[in-house]
């Protein structure tokens, strides 16, 4: 095999990112007891914040390559499925975080 001279390619890159998910609507169900409704009407919107950075990199001739990276992510108002007095609701259920070491 002859040495071009070349040692192949990498990239590095470092990415953020912000969304989120729009709001589910409830029925407005009283309950039985105290004729209070079950669920809010409005769920409030998933929020998220998204970091991302890694390394991407492969020998001259394409025989070798690898992709690492790490990510994390905030969540905010993430909505879960909740029971009340029997029947199924959309509900907010606060944050969560994400976080991977190596991809």
């Amino acid at each position: 095999m002859q040495d071009t001279g070349s040692a192949g390619t990498a990239t590095a890159y470092i990415r953020y990112a912000t969304g989120y998910q729009t709001w589910w609507a409830n029925a407005v169900i009283q309950g039985c007891g105290d004729g209070l409704p079950l669920a809010r009407q409005h769920t409030s919107r998933i929020h998220l914040k998204s970091y991302e950075a890694g390394v991407k990199a492969r020998t001259s001739d394409g025989t070798f390559e690898i992709d690492v990276a790490g990510y994390h992510i905030d969540w905010n108002n993430i909505q879960v499925l909740a029971v009340r007095n029997g029947l199924s609701v959309v509900a907010n259920a606060g944050g969560a975080k994400d976080r991977l070491a190596v991809n």
